[in-house]
């Protein structure tokens, strides 16, 4: 086996290249605090139950400490001192490994196949480790990688509360606004109305019961590809011989959930593909007048205040929920004036753009890394080494 191995690389065993850390002192929900000091790691991939004053154990950016969560294979840099749950287990690199390349190869390195203890599969691993410097030196390149990404979503992130609370504020409270009445949804600007949901739409229809693919094959929008208020690309089809005009959507369509679990019965979003599609028979497709734009009801139906109101009408039993035309007709909406609807929807879309610039960088790197660590960490590329 060694034939096949790059030149001065070993494969090791995985219990050869850590040190398992003992662990002084198990921490719980109960002997943990709201604030403090360090940390206290639980199983998920980048969470905690609380904190504690003890630093049990020292670590920083330049001597990090690998931890592996027995359950669900959760791996973490930690770079600040901490503590753990049952089951986390501390991971120190033995003296002839980089602390940052023990991490990188421990990555994704157990899957995850059920709740259970995944301890043993990683020890029973057999890793390809470099020399030093040679280790040292991927390591640079995969965390330089990891840091954009980081950066990136934490730019995401920030975005989406922007938009969350931009939302909040010109759904509620409009652009520029100063006098304001009290209705039965809430306060909202004076010189905005009040109307039934029925009495702003034109048209309203279920989609499609077919299913099948066909030479002549058309998109198939589901409940599911309805996601943060836009459309994602449907993976299902229907034959177009099946299909009525009526069946189709178009740009800017607003879709309503209208059958599903009670978390997701009520979904809205506005069919943004740039190519045809039909859409099944647990949808809805709206169509309003001319007060009323569809992309700012879709503004308006992922708002929290109305999701709640959307969640009163929910009918049915835990497992399947539906909201019915019935009961959706009358449910009261806030309608600005159309030009203002439109400065809402131009605002909204426009922190929206910058979003998904944002996750398709994400997108780019995390391949990026991929490609990165299949090359490096194999030795199929190597790198040099002053």
């Amino acid at each position: 086996m060694s034939k096949t191995l790059p030149e001065k690389w070993q494969l090791r065993e995985a219990e050869s290249i850590y040190e398992r850390l003992r662990i002084p002192v198990v921490f719980d929900k109960t002997s943990v605090k709201p604030t403090g000091k360090y940390k206290v790691i639980d199983q998920s991939a980048d969470g905690h139950i609380g904190f504690i004053d003890e630093e049990i154990f020292p670590c920083d950016k330049e001597h990090p400490i690998t931890t592996f969560a027995n359950h669900t294979c959760a791996v973490r840099k930690m770079i600040h001192p901490f503590g753990v749950i049952q089951n986390v287990f501390p991971l120190r690199p033995k003296p002839d490994i980089d602390a940052h390349y023990l991490y990188q190869i421990l990555r994704d390195a157990i899957p995850q196949t059920a709740y259970k203890g995944h301890y043993p599969e990683l020890r029973d691993t057999q890793f390809l480790i470099p020399p030093l410097k040679e280790q040292q030196k991927i390591a640079e390149i995969l965390t330089s990688v990891d840091e954009v990404i980081e950066n990136t979503q934490s730019q995401i992130n920030k975005l989406e509360d922007l938009k969350k609370a931009t939302m909040n504020e010109l759904l509620t409270k409009g652009i520029g606004h100063t006098e304001f009445k009290d209705t039965e949804i809430g306060r909202i600007p004076k010189v905005w109305r009040v109307a039934n949901f029925e009495s702003l739409v034109t048209f309203s229809a279920l989609g499609t019961v077919e299913r099948g693919n066909s030479e002549t094959s058309v998109p198939l929008v589901k409940m599911g590809n309805l996601q943060s208020g836009v459309v994602t690309d449907p993976t299902e089809f229907v034959s177009k011989s099946k299909l009525t005009e009526e069946n189709y959507v178009s740009k800017g369509d607003f879709l309503f959930n209208t059958r599903n679990t009670p978390e997701l019965v009520g979904k809205v979003a506005n069919y943004n593909l740039n190519y045809q599609s039909a859409y099944d028979n647990n949808l809805l497709k709206i169509n309003f007048n001319e007060t009323v734009s569809s992309w700012y009801m879709g503004l308006l139906f992922n708002q929290s205040c109305l999701i709640n109101r959307l969640k009163r009408l929910v009918a049915g039993t835990t497992s399947v929920a539906a909201i019915y035309w019935s009961d959706l007709r009358k449910l009261k909406i806030s309608v600005p004036k159309t030009e203002e609807q439109s400065l809402i929807v131009s605002v909204l879309h426009s922190i929206q753009s910058r979003l998904d610039d944002s996750n398709e960088s994400i997108r780019k790197f995390r391949y990026l890394k991929q490609s990165l660590m299949q090359d490096l960490l194999t030795g199929k590329v190597r790198v040099s080494v002053n």
